[in-house]
């Protein structure tokens, strides 16, 4: 850069496809900016695709009800707050199949399953907040490494 700051990016795995499949960036500045500035519809509709799910049932994982569902479509954007927890779902499942080595299939079969990490809650069920979608994040990192208490 001309101004002699460089911007430091983080030395993260490459992702799976997911943000990909997206269209979105993965990670800095670029995601912060879709964020905050709210996400296409679209995205959610590829996210239901990607969880072999239909609209309403991956919006019902992030909290976001119907009436509010169909005002974004109709608007074609979500608020930076609906943004942030579809962001979350696909971190999730990035991480998900990931765990699963890129199988996706038995990433989303995990996704619904109740699991005795999280307090018999499926990871879809702990969605709703940053800190039940961080607590599946750790869980995963957690059972990528063979820690399983």
């Amino acid at each position: 850069m001309s101004d002699g700051i460089k911007i430091f990016e983080p030395n993260h795995c490459p992702p799976n496809g997911v943000f990909v499949y997206l269209g979105l960036p993965s990670r800095g500045q670029a995601l912060h900016n879709a964020v905050r500035n709210g996400l296409d519809v679209r995205v959610l509709r590829d996210l239901a695709v990607l969880m072999d799910s239909n609209i309403r049932q991956v919006a019902d994982c992030l909290d976001i009800s119907r009436t509010t569902l169909y005002r974004r479509f109709k608007l074609g954007r979500f608020s930076s707050k609906e943004s942030d927890a579809i962001v979350r779902m696909a971190e999730v499942l990035e991480a998900a199949v990931q765990l699963f080595d890129d199988d996706r299939d038995q990433a989303i079969r995990w996704m619904r399953s109740s699991i005795k990490g999280l307090d018999n809650k499926s990871p879809l069920d702990s969605l709703q907040t940053n800190v039940e979608s961080q607590a599946v994040i750790e869980l995963i990192h957690r059972l990528e490494h063979g820690v399983f208490s």
